[in-house]
Parts: C-alpha cells; sequence; structure tokens
C-alpha cells in the first residue's frame, strides 16, 4: 500500500513573521515584483496607493489597464498555501500599476528564507 503525501501547511513552517518588501518602481509595464521561492507558504499583495494595482504569477502577459488580479487602493489579495488551490504560492509574480503617478505596492511574504534572519 502506498501512502500519498500531504501537501504541508503554512502554519507547519519555522516562520518568524512575513518579509515586508516596499515596491515603489511599479509602472504600467509588467515587471518582477517577487522571486520563487520554494519555501513560501503565503504571500499578501497591499496596495497602500490611490489607483489600481495589478498581479499575476511570472510568465503571464500583464499590462496596465487589463487583466491580472486587480488589487483596489488600500486593499489586498492574500494568498495562503493551501486555501486558495488555482494559485501557486511558490511562484514568482509580477505587478503593474494602472497609473505611472502612483507606483507603490507593499508584499508580506510568508517564508523561512527572510534574508538576515537568525537561523
Amino acid at each position: 500500500m502506498s501512502l500519498i503525501a500531504q501537501s504541508r501547511s503554512w502554519s507547519d513552517y519555522p516562520i518568524l513573521g512575513p518579509y515586508s518588501l516596499a515596491v515603489t518602481t511599479l509602472t504600467t509595464v509588467a515587471a518582477q515584483v517577487l522571486a520563487a521561492d520554494t519555501g513560501r507558504a503565503g504571500v499578501i499583495f497591499h496596495n497602500p496607493g490611490t489607483k489600481h494595482k495589478r498581479n499575476l504569477p511570472a510568465g503571464n502577459t500583464l499590462s496596465g489597464g487589463a487583466g491580472g488580479i486587480l488589487i483596489y487602493p488600500q486593499e489586498e489579495f492574500i494568498l495562503l498555501q493551501g486555501e486558495q488551490t488555482q494559485f501557486n504560492v511558490n511562484c514568482a509574480w509580477i505587478a503593474v500599476t494602472d497609473d505611472n503617478a502612483d507606483a507603490s505596492l507593499t508584499i508580506l511574504d510568508f517564508t523561512p528564507n527572510t534574508p538576515d534572519a537568525p537561523q
């Protein structure tokens, strides 16, 4: 009899807390904002600005004003491993802004691979 390994839950990872990234260089042309990370257990994209932001897993086509996962001003898109199975939390992510005047995006990356964290 063979057993299929179950996916690990985000609570199974030794994470001190989310690693925060402040992106201030978004434009209407898609750019990578988060690298792939096999240890990632979740990610939160928060739009602190006044214009719409959009994001998608890397490898997809995205442009300002069309497509992608829309993040309204002062809102967030939350993706936790095991809760939204249609997305891969471990992949790289790209993002755009609908207006170059508002280039901000905050990312909370739930990973045990936090730079400069004690091991």
